[in-house]
């Protein structure tokens, strides 16, 4: 079975970069690995191979209770380390402000022999940007299906948070019937956060027109990510 992946966009990046992410496809458990085992001509029984890999658990975790590093050869190293800040030379461990935690480090024999096995299979990313899963006009407390003039109106999504400063992001409404696109006004919009827009419809238009909403933003403070736009479902003027 090949290692699955994507490309997704880095929004954190000015211009924007690309970084690949492996898409797991399972996980394997203590049970599974010894029926792996077992599958592979073991001599024991699987119920044997589970007990001694419950021992070499439990011994590395005295060993590292205990500060030693453990080195299971041809796969990880796991070893003792510490979280926190001290004062000064004088400060000692505190369990209120200090965390023992465990590390770890892969062997390189390991990832020499998975980069030569694995084979590469790219998938398709979904897009990031902002999302609209759910237009309320309150009015009529119908959801995803009318908006109603000078009235108020709860959007539900996600990555919506966008920079009113610039003209070209914001909340748009769009009159599918007479094309016209019209921005809703900075100061009709009560609450604009990442997953939410509570605003005054502002809408252009007579009843019975199809229009819909859209949210632009660049999902960043640079001027140079691209512009992203997320869509409402069609919606009748009411």
């Amino acid at each position: 079975m090949p290692v699955k992946y994507s490309v997704l966009e880095n929004t954190l990046t000015t211009p924007s970069t690309f970084k690949g992410r492996v898409n797991e496809t399972s996980t394997l458990s203590l049970d599974i690995i010894a029926r792996e085992i077992m599958s592979r001509g073991s001599t024991v029984t699987e119920a044997d191979i589970s007990a001694v890999i419950i021992d070499m658990i439990k011994v590395c975790k005295d060993a590292i209770s205990d500060g030693s590093r453990v080195n299971i050869e041809g796969l990880v190293q796991l070893y003792p380390t510490m979280e926190g800040v001290f004062t000064g030379g004088a400060d000692s461990f505190d369990p209120l402000r200090h965390k023992l935690n465990i590390g770890s480090r892969a062997s390189e024999q390991l990832k020499a022999n998975v980069r030569a096995q694995a084979v590469m299979e790219k998938e398709t990313a979904p897009m990031v940007g902002p999302i609209i899963i759910e237009l309320l006009d309150v009015w009529t407390s119908q959801v995803n299906t009318v908006v109603t003039p000078a009235q108020n109106v709860n959007i539900a999504g996600d990555r919506m948070k966008f920079d009113a400063s610039r003209a070209d992001e914001g909340l748009f409404f769009v009159n599918d019937t007479t094309v016209v696109t019209t921005q809703v006004p900075a100061g009709a919009i009560a609450i604009s956060t990442d997953k939410k827009l509570v605003f005054n419809s502002s809408t252009v238009g007579t009843a019975g027109d199809t229009c819909h909403y859209e949210v632009r933003t660049r999902l960043g403070n640079s001027l140079t990510y691209p512009l992203k736009t997320a869509v409402s479902l069609p919606l009748t003027l009411g």
